[in-house]
């Protein structure tokens, strides 16, 4: 599903790599078997170079939402970076199961500086384990599991329950995109 207010990287009619608004077009990568040689071209040589420039600074920290480290040519690009700079760190927050996300979880038992945070368990330095609560450490602690436990299982790796997350943990009025609506308050 794809709405106007996406942008994405096209191809306009004179050949030069642009970001699109609008809904006409065409996408430049589909999945295929032609995506890896897609994506040796511009514009995606220049954002795996700034993708690399930040993973090499000291004590750079990517948080990924739904990535399944599937694709074998940017999860090789992180593991590179995460090799050479080993104070660099990835959390993954993935939305379905540790089983589910056995690329995510085979790269993350291989590099202790990639977290991987699954609805049932996670891969924390290199260890494997399920999701087992803890006391709760101060008196409003449920109040705050809210917000990223829910029906048994960590609900962070849904990106619509980690931007909320992030909303509200934020200290300033916070405004978000709701079913198209622009501009209108957060109601929580």
């Amino acid at each position: 599903m794809e709405a106007s207010w996406f942008n994405r990287w096209a191809e306009n009619k004179r050949g030069d790599v642009i970001r699109d608004f609008s809904t006409d077009g065409q996408t430049m990568v589909y999945p295929s078997h032609i995506k890896y040689d897609q994506t040796q071209a511009a514009p995606f040589t220049s954002l795996f170079d700034r993708l690399k420039s930040f993973m090499l600074e000291p004590d750079s920290i990517l948080i990924a939402n739904g990535f399944s480290f599937a694709d074998a040519h940017i999860s090789s690009k992180l593991m590179e970076c995460m090799a050479a700079n080993p104070s660099s760190a990835i959390i993954a927050l993935q939305y379905k199961t540790l089983e589910e996300e056995s690329s995510a979880v085979s790269i993350a038992l291989k590099r202790p500086n990639l977290s991987v945070y699954c609805s049932d368990g996670a891969v924390i330095n290199g260890v494997k384990a399920f999701w087992k609560l803890g006391e709760e450490p101060v008196k409003n602690w449920g109040r705050i599991r809210q917000e990223y436990w829910k029906d048994s299982r960590f609900n962070l790796g849904d990106f619509k329950r980690f931007t909320h997350f992030l909303a509200k943990s934020g200290g300033e009025k916070i405004y978000a995109l709701e079913a198209g609506e622009a501009g209108n308050e957060a109601s929580e």
